[in-house]
């Protein structure tokens, strides 16, 4: 709500702040986590880190791709979702070119029906953006019951909290970026855990609070 108001003050007094909601049952979650990987071409030791969503330049794709490269172990990152920029995406194809045999780049539209494929294969979700406000991407992640790698900017703040994932500072990029990624390879999550957070983002309260307002 802060940044809002720094752009746009004149909104003072007149702002609500709500929820984005979790999407527990919106999108397919029947598949097993093995036969993702099957069709993903994945094996079932392998740690995996997954970006997905629309590939814009202000999601830092090229610092994921980068803070990637520097971690220890043979981890795999893949990359799924739509560029909108010709240019950007040959961008990332050469940086992607740098570690081919462990990064995978999945570029178009994922549907609704293969949105599980990826969620259900990964072992974390990264959203490396430079900047953002709210993130569908995250809640997304959490509503799969995967732990979120992301910067401490924005609702990002707020939404991943204890056991969710991990936050950290942007203005330290790559290092801390590899470091939360590093973290997350070394940690044990719950998944029951992790989905009984995303349940609290429940879109009735919001839809509550509009109506009241």
């Amino acid at each position: 709500e802060a940044d809002v108001l720094r752009e746009f003050p004149a909104l003072a007094g007149r702002t609500v702040l709500i929820q984005h909601g979790h999407w527990i049952g919106y999108y397919p979650n029947t598949m097993t986590c093995s036969t993702a990987r099957s069709r993903l071409g994945l094996t079932e030791r392998e740690f995996v880190f997954l970006f997905i969503g629309l590939c814009k330049k202000y999601k830092n794709l090229e610092g994921l791709i980068r803070a990637f490269e520097q971690l220890p172990g043979n981890p795999v990152l893949v990359i799924s979702g739509k560029f909108q920029d010709a240019a950007y995406e040959q961008a990332i194809s050469a940086a992607i070119s740098r570690s081919p045999s462990r990064i995978i780049l999945h570029s178009g539209f994922v549907s609704h029906e293969d949105m599980q494929i990826y969620l259900r294969a990964c072992n974390a979700v990264a959203t490396p953006y430079n900047e953002i406000l709210s993130s569908g991407s995250a809640i997304l992640a959490l509503s799969f019951g995967r732990p979120v790698i992301a910067p401490a900017i924005g609702c990002l703040k707020d939404l991943i909290v204890e056991g969710c994932g991990f936050l950290y500072d942007p203005s330290q990029q790559p290092q801390s970026l590899r470091d939360a990624m590093h973290a997350a390879m070394e940690t044990r999550f719950d998944e029951a855990h992790i989905m009984v957070e995303a349940l609290k983002l429940d879109w009735r309260e919001s839809a509550r609070i509009v109506v009241n307002s």
